[in-house]
């Protein structure tokens, strides 16, 4: 019996033990809680994710987002819970030079509705200048403005077109098509007033395709 109780006593002891250890980073706490609590940058960086996630629609926010987003003790944690929701990259190298890249398609665009798009900003300079999008006519071959197609950064109380300085942030733009058809496309991203260095600006090409909505949206 004594020996019974000994044992008990040590798998309790045991039990404590790894419930209040320490855990190796990116592990699971043997209780089942994460370790540790997220700091107050990370926090307020979930909070905004998933707000932006909701604006997206679609019901991309399920609940395994949302248990991933909570569970994120770090901005690299929260990347990889928002990468399958990124359309657009936006990285800033610590020279504010200015790569912009389509991470995932952007798929079908109802003619005059405005599409959200979750665009993610890795700034390694800690830029604050406002950010724009535009598109640029590619099917002629020449790098003119489109007008069949508008990109904007939304401006609220959600989203706001200048860069925060964070290493890490989310934005939403949204995306019109004003006619039906294929259209190939450049977007491009310009970080600061308007420049003309290419160093600050950057293009990448997307093929788009405009279709009519349900009950005559997006009419003849």
């Amino acid at each position: 019996m004594g020996a019974f109780m000994h044992r008990r006593r040590l798998a309790i002891i045991v039990m404590v033990a790894a419930c209040g250890a320490p855990a190796i980073a990116g592990a699971q706490s043997p209780c089942g809680e994460p370790p540790g609590q997220p700091d107050e940058p990370v926090r307020h960086a979930a909070e905004r994710l998933l707000a932006l996630a909701d604006a997206l629609g679609g019901g991309v926010a399920d609940e395994a987002f949302r248990t991933r987003v909570g569970r994120a003790r770090s901005v690299d944690a929260l990347a990889a819970a928002a990468e399958h929701l990124v359309t657009l990259r936006i990285h800033v190298n610590p020279e504010s030079r200015v790569k912009l890249r389509v991470v995932h398609p952007v798929g079908d665009l109802v003619v005059g509705r405005p599409r959200p798009l979750l665009v993610a900003i890795v700034n390694e300079a800690g830029v604050t200048a406002p950010l724009s999008l535009s598109c640029r006519d590619r099917s002629l071959g020449a790098a003119r403005p489109a007008d069949f197609c508008r990109v904007t950064l939304r401006d609220d109380g959600l989203s706001a077109p200048r860069l925060g300085g964070a290493a890490l942030e989310w934005k939403l733009a949204d995306i019109t098509v004003a006619a039906p058809g294929r259209w190939e496309v450049g977007l491009e991203a310009d970080v600061g007033q308007g420049t003309q260095d290419l160093g600050f600006r950057s293009t990448a090409d997307v093929l788009l395709r405009g279709v009519r909505g349900t009950g005559g949206e997006g009419g003849d």
